[in-house]
């Protein structure tokens, strides 16, 4: 079970080791890791204090279903969470069947660091977090990868994908 007191967001993953990506997200936004999530654990964790957002960390193609599982299971149950998935040297196409669960934004990043990753989701993460931006303002903010902040807006509409 992970320790919370004041909780801006959870890191879950399907995942019962973390990588060194994952640890050093974790490090950089400062958020608990829920490994070998289950949705029984994040009931668990969602009884002591909800997030305001859930970042769901996937490494392999094999966690993918399970995954969208989980974030289909907390649409359903609680809508308040901003959901955010990052894919992490996984191929191509997840980021439909990640929206299509309920994902309201999907980061695919292969090759980076969990510090690099972390830069690119601040602005997303911090919208959503710290300012109460609801979470298709949020997911309208520029996005920085390669430690570069791209001028292109993408809106985030869970029935309409981009």
């Amino acid at each position: 079970m992970v320790a919370m007191n004041t909780l801006d967001g959870l890191i879950v993953t399907t995942r019962k080791q973390a990588s060194r990506p994952l640890v050093e997200l974790a490090e950089a936004c400062g958020w608990p890791a829920l490994l070998g999530a289950s949705a029984r654990g994040l009931l668990r964790e969602f009884s002591l204090q909800i997030p305001a957002c859930v970042l769901f960390w996937l490494e392999d193609w094999d966690s993918i279903a399970a995954t969208a599982q989980l974030i289909e299971w907390l649409r359903e149950r609680n809508a308040e969470p901003f959901r955010v998935a990052v894919a992490c040297n996984v191929e191509a196409g997840t980021e439909a069947v990640l929206r299509a669960a309920g994902a309201h934004s999907v980061l695919p990043v292969t090759g980076q660091s969990g510090a690099a990753i972390a830069r690119a989701l601040g602005p997303l993460l911090q919208s959503a977090t710290r300012n109460g931006a609801s979470p298709v303002a949020a997911a309208n903010s520029p996005i920085a990868s390669r430690d570069h902040v791209s001028p292109t807006k993408f809106a985030s509409d869970p029935l309409h994908p981009p």
